[in-house]
């Protein structure tokens, strides 16, 4: 099992879906020194709380009621906004809704297999990759 399902399953003994998350962000976003900075590291950081708080939803149904694809199709409203807001900061537009739609459920995948890739008892050391 890898943290993200440990995650979620700790939600699930815990009781807590909605907001577990939400305080980490908002002490990581005050430790950057910049509002810019503020925008690209919350953006981030609420990505990957979307992520986990998916996760912790589909715990509280039970670990073989949500496929991996409907957890997905659960998140990427939300991150979609998350980078709506971001490009908008930077005044751009989206011109092509399937291709930025397609994207953003890259990165989603890519923060799943992130979290994935963390050991279960939520070590907070990264070993030296590459």
């Amino acid at each position: 099992m890898g943290f993200l399902k440990a995650f979620g399953q700790a939600l699930k003994v815990v009781g807590q879906v909605v907001g577990i998350v939400n305080p980490f962000v908002s002490m990581a976003v005050a430790a950057t020194p910049t509002k810019q900075d503020d925008n690209i590291w919350g953006g981030f950081l609420r990505v990957f709380g979307v992520v986990m708080q998916v996760e912790a939803m589909a715990a509280q149904l039970g670990s073989s009621v949500l496929t991996g694809v409907q957890k997905l199709q659960m998140a990427t409203p939300l991150v979609c906004q998350i980078f709506v807001e971001l490009l908008g900061k930077m005044g751009l537009k989206i011109q092509k809704i399937d291709a930025f739609t397609a994207s953003v459920q890259q990165v989603i995948n890519g923060v799943v297999g992130i979290l994935n890739a963390c050991h279960e008892d939520g070590a907070k050391t990264v070993e030296r990759v590459a």
